[in-house]
């Protein structure tokens, strides 16, 4: 399980033990957006900070920043999982 959290991380939980395997940290404000891509073994994240983060878990891989005026995180996320 993948979870975003307001003190601007994600983290990736085992849902048996209902332990945090791993915190992710990167953000500056709170992610509000998680988008697992299992064929991809990639994470999409939205942040209040204004950008989609996208991630292996192993850790960071690139930063997409947009706008105010920029389509939505969860727009932007939908674009990105779509695309091979």
């Amino acid at each position: 399980f993948i979870s975003g959290s307001r003190d601007d991380t994600f983290k990736l939980w085992n849902i048996q033990s209902k332990d945090c395997i791993r915190t992710f940290l990167g953000h500056t404000s709170e992610v509000n957006v998680v988008v697992y891509m299992p064929t991809k073994n990639k994470v999409l994240t939205g942040s209040s900070d204004e950008s989609i983060k996208v991630w292996s878990l192993n850790g960071f891989i690139s930063n997409v920043v947009i706008g105010k005026d920029a389509t939505s995180h969860e727009e932007k996320a939908e674009e990105m999982t779509n695309t091979d």
